[in-house]
């Protein structure tokens, strides 16, 4: 699943730090070696960069209108 600004992949939930077209693909195993939190994932014509979250909790699955 692809949110906004996370993207949820088993039981991990992964910040996305950049989206980038595929012609830059090529950096994807650079920034899989800066750090072994960070993942890259391809969708359709997009990449994402992402970081996953170490100590992430789900507190509500879905989340309803909020009252301004």
């Amino acid at each position: 699943m692809i949110n906004k600004g996370m993207i949820k992949v088993n039981d991990d939930l992964l910040l996305i730090k950049h989206t980038m077209n595929v012609g830059y693909e090529p950096l994807a195993p650079e920034w899989n070696k800066i750090s072994p939190l960070h993942r890259t994932f391809k969708r359709e014509d997009k990449l994402f960069f992402c970081e996953l979250i170490e100590e992430a909790i789900t507190v509500e699955e879905t989340v309803e209108n909020p009252v301004n």
